[in-house]
């Protein structure tokens, strides 16, 4: 096993210093302060769930999704031979963090329907706007 995970950080080291021109040490560490926010913010997800404070998980969403993406946006600013799809990847997370972020709060906005009440229109008990 250490043969393979040292053959697999040599493979990622070259990989990204030569092929892709950037740091691999930047790289690294934005990961590992990547690893803490994440697991910081599902943390404090877990803790508005249990007090009940659901206003405050969107926005500790958004900032789980933004430390994830750094370190790979990172390597799309600053790296290079990059593939055609990446672009697309990383802005398709975007688009599904965001998408997720607005409608989130539109849920809270319109009483907490959830899906079943913004599809099918139901007020639960509330008039709608």
């Amino acid at each position: 096993m250490p043969g393979e995970l040292s053959a697999w950080w040599t493979f990622c080291w070259n990989h990204l210093t030569h092929h892709h021109q950037v740091d691999p040490l930047i790289f690294g560490v934005l990961y590992a302060l990547k690893s803490v926010v994440f697991c910081w913010t599902l943390a404090r997800i877990v803790l508005a769930v249990r007090q009940g404070c659901y206003q405050r998980i969107p926005w500790w969403a958004l900032l789980n999704l933004s430390s994830t993406l750094s370190p790979w946006t990172y390597v799309w600013v600053f790296g290079r031979n990059l593939p055609e799809w990446y672009p697309f990847w990383l802005g398709g997370i975007v688009v599904l963090g965001l998408g997720w972020l607005a409608w989130s709060v539109r849920s809270r906005l319109h009483g907490g329907r959830g899906w079943s009440g913004l599809l099918a229109g139901s007020t639960s008990g509330k008039d709608s706007p």
